[in-house]
């Protein structure tokens, strides 16, 4: 999708795509419902769950656990069940499933972006195939692992939309011709939103936008690129410190992007450039320090040979 004005075939054809893969993966992960079909694999008429996880979110979502109880997974198990006027317990059963689907449709969307709109009828497909990620989200299985799909696919191609007419090599687009502060803005929000609902959502955004700050540096246009990085670091903001960062970076994305003489010149580019580095080691540092450690003296221990710690994914 290099240009955004897409014609009513183009648009019907993406819609179609994301309905298909969506539809696909929810009927090859009810396919197998016939091996659930055992009296003991129910109790009282109620299909038992594959995971422990799923039980967690289960009591939040009816209230008998207050560690789980405000977290996304069983708030959204609890309204659906207010709305189906069905049991969280089967919900969670079937949800697995269509959550799981769900986080294919941005991969369609990449599919497009990246010029390949027949691939986007079966990429999508594969990549919810994928054994580390189809066997976590089955019939049964609901947990967090579809957030960790869906969200980094989306906020990338979000990124990828925005950042592209930016780079030298993109003529056909001019910085004002894709996103304006309408694109920032969906990103900041998917961040915000996306973060709770799985631990690492934050640190892939944070290794995505340092790679998107490293492509403004070096293939930046020069007269936007002062522009840019100020606008990552506004999208910055929400994955160090959610909806508070979120206010403050559309704040910052709606100020970059009156784009005022002075963000053109090159010492702003450098400066911003610095400080967008200096945040994203910094919130991974505050946030993430814990978790990298852990994982780096469990690499360290398969190489030396002193045993490898479980890293908790």
């Amino acid at each position: 999708m290099a240009d955004d004005r897409l014609t009513r075939r183009q648009a019907w054809m993406i819609a179609a795509a994301c309905l298909a893969v969506f539809l696909l993966s929810v009927g090859l992960r009810i396919a197998e419902y016939r091996r659930w079909e055992r009296p003991e694999l129910a109790v009282q008429g109620e299909q038992l769950l594959a995971t422990n996880d799923a039980y967690f979110w289960v009591a939040g979502a009816e209230r008998s656990n207050s560690i789980a109880q405000p977290m996304p997974m069983a708030v959204l198990l609890r309204l659906a069940s207010r709305i189906l006027s069905a049991p969280p317990a089967e919900l969670s059963f079937w949800g697995a499933a269509v959550l799981a689907a769900l986080a294919v449709v941005p991969a369609a969307l990449w599919c497009f972006e990246l010029g390949a709109p027949y691939a986007a009828f079966l990429a999508p497909v594969l990549i919810g195939l994928a054994p580390a990620f189809y066997n976590r989200t089955r019939l049964g299985f609901y947990d967090s692992d579809w957030a960790a799909l869906f969200f980094p696919l989306l906020t990338s191609w979000l990124l990828a939309r925005w950042i592209r007419p930016r780079l030298r090599g993109d003529e056909e687009n001019s910085p004002r011709s894709k996103g304006g502060l309408t694109l920032p803005a969906l990103i900041i929000l998917a961040i915000a939103f996306g973060r709770p609902w799985h631990p690492f959502i934050g640190l892939f955004t944070l290794a995505v936008l340092g790679l998107a700050g490293v492509l403004v540096v070096f293939k930046g246009r020069p007269e936007a690129s002062g522009t840019a990085l100020l606008t990552l670091l506004a999208i910055a903001l929400p994955a160090g410190w959610g909806w508070i960062g979120a206010a403050a970076g559309l704040l910052l994305a709606w100020w970059s992007g009156r784009r005022p003489v002075i963000l053109q010149r090159p010492w702003v580019v450098r400066i911003s450039a610095a400080t967008l580095i200096l945040l994203l080691a910094a919130i991974v540092g505050l946030q993430f320090q814990e978790y990298l450690l852990e994982a780096a003296r469990a690499y360290l221990g398969r190489f030396t040979g002193g045993g490898a710690a479980d890293l908790n994914l």
